[in-house]
């Protein structure tokens, strides 16, 4: 692990090395809907990740995966979707970045209607 630190005064802090949003940006873009992927879910055969609801949209209308058009079986599409708890944890943890950062309001996640709320965040 790549370690870096500073003076601050006397004392030496560690920090920790800073990524550009820009390189990071599409890893964590949902191809779909061209905003922060919202509740991560991965196609099961190719691992590409999507906001839930808007693969669970597009698989009722094609049988395909958007980023590299592998096939999936249009008959149980929900049985090749998982949840990326990871991915998941990871853009909560950006939401309230950004949040604290650019002073945005951030609704909360959560299911309505049996269908999932969407946060756009664009920066």
């Amino acid at each position: 692990m790549l370690r870096m630190f500073a003076y601050k005064g006397w004392k030496m802090e560690e920090q920790r090395p800073l990524v550009k949003l820009t390189d990071v940006n599409p890893y964590i873009l949902c191809v779909l809907c061209r905003g922060y992927i919202v509740d991560a879910t991965s196609i099961a055969e190719c691992l590409h990740s999507f906001c839930r609801s808007c693969i669970i949209l597009h698989l009722a209308q094609e049988d395909y995966c958007p980023r590299c058009k592998v096939q999936i079986n249009n008959s149980k599409p929900d049985m090749y979707l998982k949840q990326s708890f990871v991915l998941r944890d990871f853009l909560d943890q950006f939401h309230v970045a950004v949040q604290s950062l650019q002073g945005l309001r951030v609704p909360d996640l959560g299911v309505e209607d049996g269908g999932y709320k969407a946060l756009r965040v664009r920066l």
